[in-house]
């Protein structure tokens, strides 16, 4: 009983702030990081489900906002490691 009480509030949460959500990634990103950093927000959102809020739309902009952020940095590193390989440097 517990746990369908738990998937009809996370329902309830999910269909209420996918929308704004997907709208607040895709205005950051490009359309395939924006779905992914909105995966991922549902993701952290499903785990944490008793940590989110009474209004959960700002603490799911945040946790957006961060898996944004994480997609940004690791793109950066992986273009930095290609040129350091492309130039030839040693990889240390």
């Amino acid at each position: 009983m517990l746990r369908s009480n738990r998937e009809a509030g996370f329902r309830q949460v999910y269909e209420a702030n996918y929308d704004r959500v997907l709208a607040y990634s895709l205005r950051r990103a490009d359309p395939q990081d924006a779905q992914d950093a909105v995966a991922e927000t549902w993701l952290v959102a499903w785990r944490g489900f008793d940590e989110i809020p009474g209004e959960p739309l700002p603490w799911l902009f945040g946790v957006c906002r961060k898996a944004l952020s994480n997609k940004r940095r690791s793109q950066g590193r992986r273009v930095a490691l290609q040129d350091r390989i492309a130039a030839g440097a040693p990889l240390h």
